[in-house]
């Protein structure tokens, strides 16, 4: 039963120029699991989305999370041998590297957080970009 609650937040970082690739920031905060590798438990995942489709998934792991605590053996087989340890953190963040559609356009991008066992889930509100082409690109593309 998730007992924690979690806060996402989501950034867009760049030039949002078609074609070109801008980086979603993210940052997932309160206590939630963290995947450390084998022998350990599965955390929750962020799912990246542009408009309204997802793109991404990301999982929360020692390489994106500080770990703050660890519950040893938090799984164990029928027998009672240990299976997995539980390690949480308290802060994901990471930046996803998203190639933009062709054609100056609105774009909505979002990030939602999973969840796990013992922390709730959480979005982060959606982030909306307005693509432009930069000086005289936007007449060449034209010709394109």
């Amino acid at each position: 039963m998730a007992d924690s609650t979690t806060g996402t937040s989501l950034s867009v970082e760049g030039q949002p120029t078609p074609g070109k690739v801008v980086y979603a920031h993210v940052v997932v905060t309160g206590s939630h699991i963290v995947f450390a590798g084998p022998g350990t438990v599965f955390g929750g995942t962020v799912d990246l989305s542009l408009d309204g489709n997802v793109i991404a998934r990301v999982q929360v792991d020692i390489t994106n999370t500080n770990q703050t605590k660890v519950d040893p053996c938090a799984a164990q087989l029928f027998d009672g041998t240990c299976k997995a340890d539980r390690v949480y953190g308290d802060h994901t963040e990471f930046r996803y590297p998203i190639t933009l559609p062709a054609g100056a356009k609105q774009h909505t991008f979002g990030a939602a957080f999973s969840g796990d066992t013992k922390s709730h889930s959480s979005a982060a509100p959606n982030v909306t970009i307005q693509t432009v082409y930069p000086g005289i690109a936007a007449a060449i593309s034209l010709l394109d």
